[in-house]
């Protein structure tokens, strides 16, 4: 017998309860729902602490969420001290480690897993990447930056992702997109369909943010600001329907007010993803990210010119100094229209994305790099 909640309750009962707890956690997991995953994981494994599969979810729905992912290190740790274990979870050790700061950690783990030579081919192919990454790291480390985050408090931010936040050069207003269950379809893991929101500036402070009205915002489809010209009068939106099947639209915006959105024509647009964009302060250039065919490898930077028609011309790649193999994304364009600001998982990136920038030269665009760590 055992009691629980001050309530004692029979052996066969407790198991029975156990394999109901089991199959919702797996139930979560497999939905990608990670944080009930993570909330049910833990508590059986308050009943069973050395169980391999719950250690192995638990770290991986960590790996999966944004808070500290390092907290998946203690259940790969352990995992790994078993011979007979998966070997992915060598290379997931390394990634909770790079994670962690724990650089040399993480090589010694993937290196590991690159000499068992088991494991996902997808993993294994990566592990090279990684290793890189973390030696990027260690010498970026080695000259921090001094830079102070101040959080933008409750008017912004809520207890769901709130992301992509975009500001014109007067800080008047900010535009951002948030996962709330206000007027939004939840999703099978646990997350709700994004939708644009909008705060203005009264005597120097972001007053309570608000969705934006249809036509921009509706309940039928993911709707997500993805850039903004430098005095905030065109914003570009990507709307998805439920087929994940999205373009690029943009919205002229007067006194703070968005006007209705138009479909970006089929130069900027097509059969591929269109990601995000921004327009130059005269509106004569457009950048945007892509992942059509004929670029460096995943998703490139391009840009259009404007035409005497008003029109768009045929999209020009960015070439190698901004784009690699690698994923380049989110191009934003000073006000002045001479640096380029990108994020890529190429160049010397220390894991994920980072945040480069490019500035023209009067010829072409050289490459700098902000020494900042990656987004996961």
């Amino acid at each position: 017998m055992k009691k629980i909640f001050g309530i004692i309750l029979p052996l066969s009962i407790l198991a029975s309860v156990s394999a109901q707890d089991r199959k919702l956690a797996l139930e979560y997991f497999e939905l990608g729902n990670f944080e009930e995953a993570i909330e049910e994981y833990k508590l059986l494994l308050e009943e069973d602490s050395a169980n391999n599969e719950y250690n192995y979810n638990l770290g991986v729905s960590y790996l999966n969420i944004n808070i500290d992912k390092a907290l998946a290190i203690p259940h790969f740790e352990l995992l790994t001290k078993n011979p007979k274990i998966e070997a992915n979870a060598w290379y997931l050790l390394g990634r909770a480690y790079h994670f962690g700061y724990k650089f040399d950690k993480a090589i010694a783990a993937y290196q590991k897993f690159g000499a068992l030579d088991k494991g996902s081919t997808y993993n294994r192919e990566d592990i090279e990447l990684q290793i890189d990454y973390c030696q990027n790291a260690k010498e970026m480390m080695k000259f921090p930056v001094a830079v102070s985050f101040e959080n933008l408090g409750k008017s912004i931010n809520s207890v769901y992702a709130d992301y992509y936040p975009f500001i014109p050069v007067d800080e008047s207003y900010v535009l951002f997109n948030s996962k709330r269950d206000i007027n939004s379809k939840e999703l099978e893991d646990g997350s709700y369909l994004p939708s644009i929101y909008m705060s203005k500036v009264k005597d120097g402070k972001f007053q309570k943010s608000v969705p934006l009205p249809s036509p921009i915002n509706t309940e039928e489809r993911k709707e997500e600001v993805v850039g903004l010209n430098a005095d905030g009068t065109r914003a570009i939106f990507y709307f998805e329907d439920f087929q994940h099947y999205g373009d690029l639209y943009e919205s002229k915006i007067e006194g703070n007010v968005l006007r209705e959105p138009v479909k970006l024509e089929k130069t900027i647009n097509s059969k591929h993803t269109e990601i995000a964009g921004c327009v130059t302060s005269d509106g004569r250039k457009f950048y945007f990210a892509s992942d059509r065919p004929g670029g460096y490898g995943g998703v490139d930077i391009y840009s259009c010119q404007m035409l005497p028609n008003g029109q768009w011309s045929e999209p020009l790649n960015a070439g190698p100094t901004i784009n690699t193999k690698y994923d380049e994304d989110f191009p934003n364009i000073s006000p002045d229209g001479k640096t380029l600001y990108f994020s890529s998982k190429g160049h010397t990136s220390m894991g994920g994305y980072d945040i480069f920038k490019a500035k023209w030269d009067g010829k072409k665009l050289r490459l700098q790099v902000f020494r900042t760590w990656g987004i996961h």
